[in-house]
C-alpha cells in the first residue's frame, strides 16, 4: 500500500478531518490534501510528527517499497492492535448513534434484526443440508459415526455461527459505520462532505481520483417496508410512554394532595413539615419524568442540564427533610397505659326538633335528665 492511502485509512481510523490534521501538524490543508493525493511526500519532521497524531509506526506509514515487510514481526499476533481496533470500532458505532435520531436508530435496529434473522436462516439450511446429505452417512460406521457425526455437527455449527457474526458486523459496517463519518468539530453545526482542495489541472494529475468524505442521507438510504415497520414501532413506543405518563402524573397529583394535607396540619407538629418536604422533592421528581416523557412524545429536545439540576436539588431537599422527620420521630417519647373507661361530658341545647342518634352499643350509657335547661350527656 502506497503512503497516501494510507495516510487516508490512519488519518479517518482517528476521526480527523484533513482540517484538524493540517492543524494538529502546523501545515495547510491544502498540504494534507497534497500527500493524500500523492502529488508530494512529506519530510522525515513531518513524518514523525505525523505518527505521533495517528498513534503508529513509521512503517505504518510508510510506502510497502520504501521499507520492507518484516514478516516476523507480522507473523506474531499483535494483542494490543487488536485490542485497540477492536476499540476503534465501538467509538464509531458510539459516534455513530450519537449523531442519529431515536427514528434512525429504531430504523437500524429493525433493519439488523431482519438482516440478522436471514443470516441465521441461511446458516439453518446449510447445516441442514450437510446434516441430510452427508453426515448422516457416518451413521452407518457405528459407533465410531455417531461419534463422529456430533463431532462434526458441532464444529460446523461453531464454524457457521462465527461466519454469521462477521457477515453481519461486516453489513453493518458497509451499510452504516463508513457513511457516518463523526469528526468533532465544535463550529460546525450541520453534516458536510469533506472534498479534496485540489483540482486537476491537465495532463496526467486529471486521472487522480481525488478523495472525498461521502456521509450518506438516511432518509434514502433504506426500505419503504422498514421506514412503515419503524412508524408502526415509534407508535406503540410512544402509546407506552403515553401510559407511563399518565401514572407519573396521577402520582404528581396524589403527592400534590399529601403535601397540602401535611402543610395544613403544621400547627400540630413540625414534623408534617418535615414530611411535606419529602413530598415537595418526590413532586420535582414526578416533573422531571413528565417532561421527558412530554418531550419524548412530542419529538421535542429535552433540556438535560436543566433536569439533571432539578434532580439534585429534589434529592437534595428528600434527604434533608427526610432526616430532619425521622430525627424528630425519635425525640418522640412514647407511654402506655391501660385506660378501660373514658368519660366525655358534653353539654347541648334541646329542642323539638333535637334527635339523639347513637348505637346501640353496651360500653355506651347515655343520661338525659330533664330538669336541666341545658342537658348533661355522660358518654
Amino acid at each position: 500500500m502506497k503512503f497516501c492511502d494510507k495516510l487516508i485509512k490512519l488519518r479517518k481510523e482517528n476521526n480527523l478531518s484533513q482540517e484538524q490534521f493540517a492543524d494538529k501538524l502546523g501545515v495547510s490543508r491544502q498540504a494534507v490534501s497534497k500527500w493524500e493525493s500523492g502529488g508530494t511526500y512529506p519530510d522525515m519532521e513531518k513524518m514523525i510528527k505525523m505518527c505521533k497524531v495517528l498513534n503508529c509506526n513509521l512503517e505504518d506509514l510508510m510506502d510497502d517499497g520504501v521499507i520492507g515487510e518484516n514478516t516476523e514481526q507480522k507473523s506474531k499476533l499483535n494483542i494490543e492492535s487488536y485490542f485497540h481496533s477492536f476499540l476503534n470500532y465501538i467509538t464509531k458505532i458510539y459516534n455513530m448513534l450519537c449523531s442519529m435520531s431515536f427514528k434512525e436508530v429504531v430504523k437500524c435496529v429493525l433493519e439488523f434484526i431482519f438482516i440478522g434473522l436471514v443470516i441465521f436462516a441461511l446458516s439453518q439450511i446449510i447445516v441442514s443440508f450437510v446434516n441430510s446429505f452427508i453426515l448422516d452417512m457416518l451413521f452407518y460406521i457405528g459407533k465410531t459415526g455417531i461419534v463422529l457425526h456430533h463431532l462434526f455437527y458441532s464444529i460446523i455449527q461453531i464454524a457457521l455461527g462465527i461466519i454469521d457474526i462477521i457477515i453481519f458486523l461486516h453489513i453493518f459496517k458497509i451499510r452504516y459505520l463508513d457513511y457516518y463519518v463523526t469528526v468533532e468539530d465544535q463550529n460546525a453545526k450541520e453534516k458536510t462532505i469533506e472534498v479534496s482542495i485540489d483540482q486537476p489541472k491537465g495532463g496526467n494529475d486529471d486521472k487522480k481520483v481525488k478523495e472525498k468524505i461521502v456521509i450518506r442521507d438516511p432518509k434514502h438510504s433504506t426500505f419503504t417496508f422498514f421506514d412503515f415497520l419503524t412508524k408502526i414501532v415509534i407508535f406503540f413506543i410512544k402509546l407506552f410512554a403515553i401510559f407511563i405518563g399518565m401514572g407519573v402524573i396521577i402520582t404528581f397529583i396524589c403527592f400534590l394532595v399529601v403535601v397540602v394535607f401535611f402543610l395544613s396540619h403544621v400547627h400540630y407538629s413540625i414534623l408534617f413539615l418535615f414530611l411535606a418536604g419529602v413530598f415537595i422533592g418526590a413532586l420535582f421528581i414526578c416533573y422531571i419524568f413528565i417532561n421527558l416523557i412530554y418531550n419524548f412524545i412530542f419529538d421535542q429536545k429535552s433540556h438535560l442540564k436543566t433536569l439533571f439540576v432539578i434532580f439534585i436539588v429534589s434529592i437534595s431537599i428528600i434527604g434533608i427533610a427526610g432526616g430532619l422527620s425521622a430525627t424528630t420521630l425519635l425525640n418522640y417519647e412514647y407511654t402506655e397505659e391501660d385506660l378501660k373507661y373514658t368519660i366525655k361530658e358534653k353539654y347541648i341545647n334541646i329542642t323539638e326538633d333535637t334527635y339523639l342518634i347513637y348505637e346501640d352499643d353496651d360500653s355506651l350509657k347515655y343520661v338525659i335528665d330533664d330538669s336541666y335547661k341545658k342537658t348533661k350527656i355522660e358518654i
